[in-house]
């Protein structure tokens, strides 16, 4: 029906006008004179126009009360709104049924603080003449909810209201429970705006998880508010006296407020996390501008004998002096995890420490090669460090030096090992090979060393015996 189309779509936009704005004589200004200028459904006090219950003697009295009292029982769950529907159109009541959307949307507009619309389960914010022509064809997919403002839970809202946000909803918003949606969201907004790390992680504590999940889930502003936050904080909630609701509301606040600040520090504890890995890694202090100047200047001998992909990646991303130290620490770990850690979860941050080690352990090898390069300062060689770690912890180093014109050799002399019978098809045994024969040519060399040393000895105590 057009006209009540009209006469609904006015109620929502103008209301506090005269006349919800209508001009004319059509259908929709007769319903409008008809239900609610001759019934006092919408009246005047002072310069301010607005729904109201309708004078006690008029016609439509009984089926608002009906209406009214059927949403403000609504107190423990939700209504439908097709139940609401039969109740009316049986007797006593007979109640058109192309009346009733008019009448609940007045009800509702009167009590646009009391009670919450929702659609399939899921809480209207903003209420739209969509809304009623969907419901008048199909009413079993809207339900309706009373909420319960008296006692601890008007404490709770007082505190939330005043003491963490300030509202900044009002009726010229078109926001449906704009009261309620001045606290509910900009506590969603926290939410929304977390990095997919803090969604994830359970490096929180419990009242924190508990608090997200709650965030994330509850799809009822009024549980959300003092059903769900309260035990996420374990808050006991209780009827009791003023003071008590007082003193249990501020307790609450209190300790939501320390759990949000949790929430939205996680990422930012996760970056300092890492910070102290990368300083302790490097040896360095907890000072990052400490950190970044030394990376710097180590980064800046090295970088054009890097041909390690990663170790590539993380001596330019070092050595970027384009942007400010947050996003350089994120490029660091980006480096290291092979992911931003803006999206990181627990998993990536335990694969981070691993390989953190394993790439500063590159990273100090090249230096030190890259140091005995500079203090040789030789040309036709070529150069590698090799590290053996035996099963005992002891490490064995040594700087390889090669002939450039004897690489064509050792290059054909590996391809003749590698491809003996008993290696060319096994690759499970190729590298333990390779470390055997580092292992016993390093031992065999240290060994000569040790008896170098034992003669030289020897030779000095036969020197001193023959002076004496």
């Amino acid at each position: 029906m057009q006209a009540r189309r009209k006469l609904i779509e006015a109620m929502i936009t103008n209301e506090g006008k005269e006349r919800l704005g209508l001009v004319g004589n059509g259908s929709e200004c007769s319903i409008f004179e008809s239900l609610f200028a001759q019934t006092g459904i919408y009246r005047r006090n002072k310069d301010k126009w607005y729904f109201v219950n309708p004078n006690e003697k008029s016609d439509v009295y009984e089926v608002w009360k009906a209406i009214e009292d059927f949403c403000l029982s609504a107190t423990d769950a939700p209504k439908s709104i097709n139940m609401l529907i039969q109740i009316l159109e049986a007797p006593p009541y007979g109640v058109k049924q192309g009346c009733i959307p008019v009448l609940l949307a007045a009800v509702l507009l009167s009590h646009s603080e009391d009670l919450t619309l929702y659609l399939d389960g899921a809480f209207i914010p903003v209420l739209g003449v969509e809304h009623f022509e969907l419901l008048v064809r199909n009413p079993v997919r809207f339900s309706v909810k009373s909420l319960k403002m008296s006692g601890v839970n008007a404490s709770i809202f007082k505190e939330l209201q005043e003491g963490l946000f300030n509202s900044s909803y009002t009726r010229a918003d078109k926001v449906w429970n704009a009261t309620l949606l001045g606290v509910v969201k900009p506590l969603i907004a926290i939410v929304r705006k977390l990095p997919p790390y803090t969604l994830s992680t359970n490096r929180l504590s419990q009242e924190a998880i508990s608090v997200r999940r709650a965030l994330l889930t509850e799809t009822e502003p009024d549980n959300l508010l003092f059903v769900a936050l309260p035990q996420a904080c374990g808050v006991v909630l209780s009827n009791a006296d003023v003071t008590y609701d007082s003193q249990v509301a501020r307790d609450f606040r209190q300790k939501l407020y320390k759990v949000l600040q949790e929430i939205q520090s996680a990422y930012s504890d996760l970056l300092m996390h890492c910070r102290e890995l990368l300083h302790s890694a490097f040896a360095l202090g907890s000072d990052l501008e400490r950190l970044r100047g030394n990376l710097k200047v180590r980064t800046h001998y090295i970088k054009d004998r890097v041909l390690d992909p990663c170790l590539k990646s993380f001596v330019l991303a070092a050595a970027n002096e384009e942007i400010d130290d947050t996003k350089w620490l994120e490029a660091l770990l980006m480096v290291v995890a092979d992911k931003p850690p803006r999206f990181w979860t627990d998993d990536d941050v335990l694969s981070f420490e691993a390989r953190l080690s394993e790439l500063v352990r590159r990273f100090t090898n090249l230096e030190a090669l890259q140091d005995e390069l500079s203090r040789a300062k030789l040309d036709g060689f070529d150069v590698r460090r090799v590290t053996l770690t035996l099963p005992d912890g002891k490490e064995m180093r040594e700087v390889i030096w090669t002939e450039l014109d004897q690489k064509d050799k050792i290059n054909e002399i590996a391809e003749q090992i590698l491809h003996d019978e008993n290696l060319r098809y096994n690759e499970k045994l190729i590298k333990p090979v390779i470390i055997s024969m580092i292992e016993k040519v390093l031992c065999r060399d240290n060994r000569k060393d040790d008896k170098s040393n034992t003669d030289l000895e020897s030779q000095k105590e036969e020197s001193e015996k023959v002076h004496d």
